[in-house]
């Protein structure tokens, strides 16, 4: 499950590097990757707290943001 979609992306995040089409896969990798280094510790949802959700959402948008431009690196 993805912690953050393309909606806090663009208004919450302000990124504008990743694509509609390809911030659903990227984000859900982003996510992935979280849940790797935190031991699956939101599996269970994200935290109440409102800025602790925030936090976690801007992490997987500025992952999402990496990975992409990593694979645009990687097909050049």
């Amino acid at each position: 499950m993805a912690y953050a979609d393309y909606d806090f992306y663009t208004t919450s995040y302000f990124g504008s590097v990743v694509p509609e089409t390809d911030f659903p896969r990227l984000s859900e990798k982003a996510s992935d990757f979280i849940d790797t280094m935190t031991f699956d510790r939101l599996v269970g949802g994200l935290p109440a707290n409102e800025y602790s959700q925030k936090r976690i959402k801007k992490v997987v948008c500025s992952l999402a943001e990496l990975m992409y431009q990593i694979e645009l690196a990687e097909k050049n």
